[in-house]
């Protein structure tokens, strides 16, 4: 008669590599795009966050930047105004300060206008997280 022998032995298992992945923005959990142990492929959507509020922050950054290029525009328009004024003597060096100050004051607005929309275009392309090699995923953490 033939008999089977089991050996049972306590033991533990670790990757070899362990990354965590987190996301940059907060936001709620919208879509998880693989299955937990599953193989992740790279560059693979692993889950992405409720964007709205990131598309918002986008439309509110690209308005504003509008709004400081038009008074950019008319910051210019008054300085090219006072110039040949001021050469004539019909207007003062006070008038002509003022209208330097207010154009250059609204060319530096532009530039941040235009930095808050990058930033903002950035926080968006966050909501969508993705893995950047080949990988088997474990286990999802609670978030």
């Amino acid at each position: 008669m033939k008999t089977n022998t089991y050996v049972e032995y306590a033991g533990k298992i670790r990757a070899k590599q362990h990354v965590e992945i987190r996301a940059r923005v907060e936001g709620y959990l919208e879509k998880m795009y693989f299955d937990e142990g599953g193989y992740v492929k790279k560059n693979a959507l692993l889950f992405s966050i409720d964007p709205k509020l990131y598309r918002a922050r986008v439309e509110k950054a690209k308005a504003q930047l509008n709004k400081n290029q038009a008074l950019k525009q008319k910051a210019e328009r008054d300085l090219q105004r006072i110039r040949p004024l001021y050469e004539q003597n019909a207007a003062s060096q006070l008038n002509l300060d003022n209208a330097v100050a207010a154009f250059e004051a609204a060319q530096a607005e532009v530039i941040m206008s235009e930095a808050d929309l990058a930033q903002a275009k950035i926080a968006l392309s966050y909501t969508e997280v993705g893995r950047q090699f080949q990988a088997s995923s474990a286990r999802v953490p609670p978030i």
